[in-house]
């Protein structure tokens, strides 16, 4: 999910509709075409047809990783250290 008022800042026009349900109900949100790349690196970009907007700044979030973009990485979560590891 990407901060829609980014994605208006860019220009890009949704490209569709999905149902999103969360802990404050449910709604119809917006969906893009999008790709996202690690430049300087050797992952390869990867691209959505339904990157979903939503209203994230108000929490100061622009994105969040999904489980579609994690499924391609090993993500370890080391609590004590307080980071997070993503490996290709």
């Amino acid at each position: 999910m990407v901060d829609v008022t980014v994605i208006q800042d860019l220009g890009v026009p949704p490209s569709g509709v999905t149902n999103i349900v969360g802990v404050t109900g449910a709604g119809n949100q917006p969906t893009y075409p999008a790709s996202l790349s690690f430049p300087g690196t050797p992952i390869p970009p990867i691209a959505f047809t339904d990157f979903v907007g939503g209203n994230l700044k108000a929490a100061g979030i622009i994105a969040i990783l999904g489980r579609n973009i994690l499924k391609q990485f090993v993500l370890v979560y080391n609590g004590p250290g307080g980071f997070v590891s993503l490996s290709f």
